[in-house]
């Protein structure tokens, strides 16, 4: 599976994505949104990758790594089978040095174009659980088509569908 758009590349995560990855998740601005705020280790991170690998297998979910030019690994997004919601999660994150060029936005819709071609991911909803304050991933998803569809969680977040 690879994805290939104007100025990216689309390719499934692997372990050798650790240390890239590891920096992107440990960046302050990433942190702030994200579950693992406290830090993420190298081991978890490999854990994680594993789990997304299994997920893949299983037909529950796919983690990609966003590549730049062919060799910068900028980030990661994913899709993963959340049965509270009866949707796929859709979660992601990218350097910081590289937001503001909507490279996230071209992320996931060149995921959204895929995944028409492939059953298991066409055959659910897609939900993004964002952080109230996460102006430019809530702008992310409006622009990719997904709309308000929960208003609050845990006073912290909103669920956007698509």
């Amino acid at each position: 599976m690879e994805i290939i758009t104007e100025h990216l590349t689309l390719r499934p995560i692997k372990y050798k994505d650790v240390t890239y990855l590891h920096k992107i998740l440990s960046q302050h601005s990433t942190q702030r949104f994200n579950d693992y705020e406290k830090g993420i280790t190298s081991t978890e991170l490999r854990a994680w990758i594993q789990w997304d690998i299994e997920q893949y297998l299983q037909k529950k979910g796919v983690r990609l790594a966003i590549i730049k030019d062919n060799e910068q690994l900028i980030g990661s997004i994913g899709i993963q089978f959340a049965s509270r919601f009866d949707a796929f999660l859709v979660s992601f994150e990218l350097d910081e040095n590289y937001r503001g060029y909507h490279y996230m936005q071209e992320a996931l819709s060149a995921l959204q174009m895929y995944s028409k071609g492939i059953e298991w991911l066409r055959s659910k909803n897609w939900k993004a659980k964002i952080h109230v304050d996460n102006i430019a991933a809530i702008n992310t998803v409006t622009n990719c088509g997904f709309h308000t569809y929960l208003r609050r969680l845990n006073n912290c977040y909103l669920i956007y569908s698509f």
